[in-house]
């Protein structure tokens, strides 16, 4: 098959998750490498960092931002999923997940 490569204007991607109507959910985090990697260090906590989860058009690659947190209190998102105007988010460094309501998409 034909392979096409293509670019959204995402800050800091981490993973990638189909949403609703044909569009993919990227969690984003905001800090740099070295405040990310501060979260490792931290047991037993949540990691309260700055991270997005952005929107990205599946056939325009347009992207939107659909929820964004200043990291408390939730912990930094390092995945998101959707379902029933849900948004979902899973982080790398804590024991909480994020359940958003009433997200659009």
């Amino acid at each position: 098959g034909r392979h096409h490569q293509v670019t959204a204007d995402v800050t800091h991607p981490d993973n990638i998750n189909w949403g609703a109507n044909n569009q993919l959910l990227v969690a984003s985090q905001s800090p740099s490498f070295f405040d990310m990697a501060r979260c490792f260090q931290i047991k037993g906590k949540s990691c309260a960092v700055p991270f997005n989860v952005v929107a990205v058009d599946g056939d325009t690659m347009k992207t939107k931002v659909v929820f964004s947190s200043t990291g408390a209190p939730l912990p930094v998102a390092t995945a998101a999923a959707y379902h029933d105007n849900r948004l979902y988010t899973g982080t790398f460094a804590g024991d909480r997940i994020g359940i958003i309501s009433d997200v659009k998409l």
